[in-house]
């Protein structure tokens, strides 16, 4: 699991997301490939508690 965040994270930082949204996306499943993308998860990282 760690190995996959480690190679999230260079995709995050490249459509700046936020730590939450790396969350929501890795709990569905999901890869972050576009700013897109991050934009979308956006509110759902909004009710995820910390």
């Amino acid at each position: 699991m760690s190995s996959l965040i480690l190679h999230a994270e260079p995709l995050v930082q490249s459509v700046k997301c936020t730590e939450a949204e790396l969350i929501v996306n890795l709990a569905e499943g999901r890869v972050l490939s576009s700013p897109l993308v991050c934009w979308l998860v956006s509110p759902l990282a909004n009710i995820v508690p910390e």
